[in-house]
């Protein structure tokens, strides 16, 4: 991925609300997706300084009517040059924690 691409991808993370959470094409860039009971893990990947990429899960519980999310980038990799290789250390990590 180039600086263009980069920048544009940082803009758009910075853009978000609070309310409405991470910016759509967050969402594009997930490679594992799992629910198993009221968990669900998503594999992500996120901006780091340096232009780099660091893979990140994101965990989601419902209890009752209110549903947690949590976006945590331990167990991920240390941040990488490319995205398909941190998505991918992302993804063995959210495979580990959901037990698949």
């Amino acid at each position: 991925m180039d600086k263009e691409h980069y920048q544009v991808l940082v803009d758009l993370i910075l853009m978000r609300t609070p309310s409405t959470g991470p910016h759509p094409f967050i969402e594009d860039v997930m490679a594992f997706k799992q629910t198993k009971g009221n968990m669900t893990v998503e594999a992500c990947v996120l901006p780091s300084p340096g232009q780099m990429f660091k893979g990140a899960i994101r965990v989601t519980t419902v209890r009752d009517a209110k549903t947690i999310e949590r976006v945590t980038g331990r167990g991920c990799g240390r941040p990488m040059r490319d995205a398909d290789a941190a998505l991918a250390m992302a993804e063995t990590a959210a495979r580990q924690m959901i037990g698949a």
